[in-house]
């Protein structure tokens, strides 16, 4: 296969199973020769947050000197950024080549077991197993693709798990409660592993701390075992600093910097240096201050209250579930105070559309809702009756050319509702290859 027959190959899988169950990737693993069991993972799961700890983790690891791989989900812009070792995409060479190995592996088994099937998201992440495995990698970050035990990237026995946050989303797929959330994201806890923990509502983090007593899992709470202090937004030098302590470790750091106006990137911030900081001591002694300072000052998170843009301002930020949005709009009155905010607006079907119109117009926002190229899109004439009148202009060119046109330079757009719409703007607007979306 070349590169372009591997992404048709990939995006011809199936995309569910009938059963939840991890059977199929499991005895796909065990044919290519188990790479889930070669060398040290770090597990990361949450509502929101995950993507941002994961990327924070593998920068810390790397500014220690270590060869990192990293698990994405989803993808920004192309594909090949789903798997990425020491900061790098696989190459479409190598995506080729070892896609064309599994598939053979696969068509082997199917030989034998017509009814076998793996779904995309199960050929993707033995892709990602596999390619570390041959990459040799000292750790890889893997980041869970939705909720946590019924996740197919729950194969692998970690140095370390996280649960960034518990909030409602998927809620058809691991819900119907939040208490059914947490305890399926729970489900990445493992006999002896320790785990962090982010911020999590009482109810659910009872719920988790139950499941880390069951599997003798050291836990380590957000503003118990760690604590973030002292942040402090700047917002002309577009970041944060704040203070990490863990007495228990005898760490107290000062003013570390993180390149992001985002409130929540910053208590992403304090996990993820929790994260990496128990990976470390595990296989190589105590982590440097400088490798937590030098990457948390190579974090860069795109479409995640990402700006591109000044007089006015343009932002793009991938919020698609409540919390998400919550936290944009407590960031945003945080970093731009008294600016008139512009939101434009795409959502797909499946997402409480209504309650985040709620929280965006309680916040005072000028709303323009709008339409992008995707099979899920929730379209305009479906979207739910609002006290407020909201505009809905087709096309989310002319809906960005429309709200250019009313604003002042000092003004803010925001450009969110999901991460697919957003990823579709920041390509168009910023360029780049986009055969293989």
């Amino acid at each position: 296969m070349n590169y372009q027959e591997a992404i048709h190959f990939i995006h011809g899988r199936p995309r569910l199973h009938r059963s939840r169950e991890l059977t199929e990737i499991k005895e796909f693993l065990a044919a290519i020769g188990h790479p889930e069991q070669q060398g040290h993972f770090i597990h990361v799961t949450g509502t929101n947050g995950k993507g941002s700890v994961a990327e924070m983790v593998t920068e810390i690891l790397l500014a220690s000197g270590l060869r990192v791989g990293r698990f994405v989900s989803p993808f920004i812009t192309r594909f090949n950024e789903r798997i990425q070792v020491d900061g790098h995409n696989i190459s479409d060479t190598d995506l080729a080549d070892t896609t064309t190995y599994l598939a053979n592996v696969l068509r082997h088994i199917q030989a034998e077991r017509p009814d076998f099937a793996l779904t995309e998201f199960e050929f993707v992440t033995a892709l990602g197993f596999y390619y570390f495995a041959q990459r040799r990698v000292a750790v890889a970050v893997i980041e869970v693709g939705i909720g946590g035990a019924h996740d197919k990237t729950n194969v692998i026995t970690p140095d370390v798990s996280a649960i960034t946050t518990i909030g409602a989303d998927h809620l058809e797929l691991i819900g119907p409660t939040l208490d059914d959330v947490a305890a399926e994201k729970a489900g990445v806890i493992k006999k002896g592993v320790p785990v962090v923990v982010g911020e999590i509502a009482a109810p659910q983090l009872a719920i988790i701390k139950a499941y880390a007593l069951r599997e003798h899992a050291p836990l380590f709470h957000f503003g118990e075992a760690f604590q973030l202090l002292h942040p402090r937004l700047q917002p002309a030098q577009h970041r944060w600093l704040f203070d990490f302590a863990n007495e228990a470790a005898g760490m107290h750091y000062k003013n570390i910097a993180l390149p992001s106006i985002s409130a929540y990137e910053v208590h992403n911030a304090a996990t993820a240096i929790q994260v990496a900081v128990l990976y470390f001591a595990q296989n190589h002694g105590q982590l440097s201050e400088g490798a937590i300072r030098e990457g948390m000052a190579n974090f860069h998170w795109p479409a995640r209250m990402e700006l591109l843009h000044e007089k006015p301002f343009v932002l793009l930020d991938g919020a698609h579930n409540v919390s998400a949005v919550r936290a944009l709009i407590d960031s945003v009155q945080q970093a731009f105070p008294g600016v008139t905010v512009h939101l434009i607006a795409s959502f797909l079907q499946g997402k409480d559309a209504k309650k985040m119109l709620q929280y965006y117009i309680r916040a005072g926002f000028d709303i323009v809702g709008t339409d992008f190229k995707d099979p899920r899109l929730l379209p305009l004439a479906q979207w739910p009756e609002m006290p407020q009148p909201i505009r809905h202009i087709h096309d989310w060119r002319a809906a960005l050319a429309t709200v250019l046109q009313e604003t002042d330079e000092d003004d803010l757009i925001i450009i969110a509702g999901s991460l697919h719409f957003v990823s579709t703007v920041r390509e168009s607007l910023l360029g780049g290859d986009d055969d293989d979306v």
